[in-house]
């Protein structure tokens, strides 16, 4: 799970053999696969930084599976401390700072949170996007403070001008 959502996510299947055989999951070990899978990836002792994953059961030609989606994410990831990534076939541990480096740089290329666009405005964005993400925070907290805020000072707030 680490690899994956150091690369590009993916999908993994427990119960599927590599040559793409479907052999199964014994029916009573799925609530504990399930568990398992959710409860490392929350663990900061273990999974760093967290990832949330839904890992489920699924049947395919009247056999148990264990279905995890892993999503791509923008941090890098390290499992008990190591950082891995995928390459083809095989999770491979990533040693050294500029291997790291190259990681950063391939996820930067990919997700924009921390890109500046000079000339963006509020006006490019989806209209009834800040209105709706007023209303979510509003709904959760009666008192948000994005309730009275202008959406300039409501995305300023939420960190999303630099």
């Amino acid at each position: 799970m680490c690899s994956f959502s150091n690369r590009f996510g993916g999908d993994i299947l427990c119960g599927v053999l590599d040559d793409g055989q479907i052999q199964g999951v014994p029916e009573k070990a799925v609530p504990s696969m399930l568990r398992n899978f959710a409860n490392v990836t929350t663990n900061p002792d273990l999974f760093s930084p967290i990832l949330f994953i839904t890992p489920q059961a699924v049947r395919i030609d009247g056999k148990l599976l264990v279905h995890i989606h892993v999503p791509i994410s923008p941090d890098v990831h390290s499992f008990k401390d190591r950082i891995y990534d995928r390459v083809y076939e095989a999770d491979i541990v990533v040693k050294g700072n500029s291997k790291v480096s190259e990681m950063i740089i391939r996820k930067q290329n990919i997700f924009t949170e921390q890109k500046i666009f000079p000339y963006a405005t509020v006006g490019e964005l989806k209209p009834g996007l800040i209105e709706s993400c007023r209303q979510k925070a509003v709904n959760l907290q009666a008192n948000h403070p994005w309730k009275n805020m202008t959406d300039e000072q409501l995305i300023r707030s939420a960190g999303l001008v630099k």
